[in-house]
C-alpha cells in the first residue's frame, strides 16, 4: 500500500479548544478596547476602533530547499533516525500547508466622500493560530519483478502548531455595501511542542499480466511509525494583503482575503531557511461598531 495519507496530529498540540478560546479572548478584547482607546495617532491622522474580526483559512510556506537534511536539522536529536534516502526517489511536495485561525482589530481614517465612493486607511493588529502545519518529505523504491512490484516508502514529516502577532496597513474602497482593499503587512511567529513523525511502509501489488487467482501475495503489507522531538522556530513573513468584503446587515461584514508574501525561518539552535512563496487564502467576519446608514438619493426637484 503506498503511503498517501497525511501526518497524525499529535493530540498534545494546539487544540481546537485553544483555538476557539483565543478568538473569544480576542472578540471580547476588541469590545473591551473599544470603550477603553477608540483612537490611535499615526502622525496627522487621527485612526478610530471600528470592527473586530475573526477569519479561518488555508495556507501554504513554500521552501526552495526542503530535504532529509532539512528535516535533520528541525530534530533536537537527528541521531535517533536513520536520514539515509540512498536508493528512494522523491516523491513529496517542498512546501507546508497548515490551516490558520485567528482575529484581528481595525482602525479606520476615513479620507473622501466622492458620489458612492468612499475612501478610508485602515490599521489592523492581530493574533493567528496555525494548527498542525505539515512539512513533509517522501521517498519512494520500487522493485520490478515478473509477478509482482514491491514498493517501499519513507514519509519524513514535521508537524507543528504556531502562534502569530501582526499588523497591516490597508486602503480600503466602498460601493455602498461592498468594499475592496490592498495593504502590505509583516507577521512574527513562532512553533511549540513541534514533532517529527517518520513513517515507513511496503506493499506489494500484482502485475496486470497476472491474473489475480495466479498471483500469490506475499505477507509483507506492514506500516510503522516514529514520533520524536523537534526543535523550535521563530519566523518571519512579509504580505500584500487584498481582497473584498460584503456588509450583510447594519453591523456584520462577510469577506475573502488573500496574502501573498515572502518569509524566514529561523531554527532554534538550527539553520536559517527562507521561504520563496507564503500565501493564505481567508473567511472573514466583522462586526463593526457604527451602523451602516445606506446613503439616501438626492432629489433634484423638477422646473417647468
Amino acid at each position: 500500500m503506498h503511503l498517501t495519507m497525511r501526518c497524525l496530529v499529535n493530540p498534545n498540540l494546539f487544540t481546537m479548544k485553544k483555538v476557539i478560546l483565543l478568538t473569544c479572548l480576542l472578540l471580547f478584547s476588541g469590545v473591551g478596547g473599544y470603550a477603553q482607546f477608540q483612537n490611535l495617532t499615526l502622525g496627522e491622522h487621527i485612526f478610530t476602533l471600528s470592527a473586530v474580526n475573526v477569519k479561518m483559512g488555508f495556507e501554504v510556506d513554500a521552501y526552495p530547499n526542503m530535504s532529509p537534511d532539512w528535516m535533520k536539522d528541525h530534530t533536537k536529536d537527528p541521531s535517533q533516525i536513520d536520514f539515509n534516502s540512498n536508493g528512494f526517489q522523491t516523491t513529496s511536495h517542498a512546501h507546508v500547508s497548515a490551516v490558520s485561525l485567528g482575529g484581528n482589530l481595525a482602525f479606520t481614517n476615513p479620507r473622501k466622500l466622492d458620489g458612492r465612493l468612499r475612501t478610508a486607511r485602515e490599521l489592523r493588529f492581530g493574533l493567528d493560530a496555525i494548527v498542525g502545519g505539515e512539512a513533509l518529505v517522501t521517498f519512494t523504491a520500487t522493485d520490478e519483478r515478473t509477478d509482482s512490484t514491491y514498493t517501499q516508502s519513507l514519509m519524513y514529516c514535521l508537524v507543528e502548531s504556531e502562534f502569530r502577532v501582526g499588523g497591516e496597513y490597508r486602503y480600503k474602497a466602498s460601493w455602498g455595501r461592498f468594499n475592496t482593499f490592498l495593504g502590505a503587512g509583516v507577521q512574527l511567529g513562532a512553533t511549540m511542542n513541534s514533532e517529527m513523525l517518520v513513517f515507513n511502509s511496503s506493499s506489494v501489488s500484482a502485475n496486470n499480466e497476472f491474473e489475480e487467482d495466479m498471483f500469490a501475495r506475499p505477507d509483507m503489507e506492514s506500516m510503522t511509525t516514529e514520533r520524536y522531538d523537534a526543535k523550535s522556530s521563530i519566523y518571519l513573513r512579509a504580505f500584500v494583503p487584498f481582497g473584498m468584503s460584503v456588509r450583510i446587515c447594519r453591523r456584520m461584514e462577510l469577506g475573502m482575503e488573500h496574502r501573498l508574501g515572502l518569509g524566514v525561518e529561523q531554527v532554534v539552535g538550527g539553520a536559517t531557511n527562507f521561504m520563496r512563496h507564503s500565501g493564505v487564502w481567508y473567511f472573514t467576519l466583522g462586526y463593526h461598531f457604527d451602523k451602516y446608514q445606506k446613503r439616501k438619493k438626492t432629489v433634484v426637484p423638477a422646473y417647468r
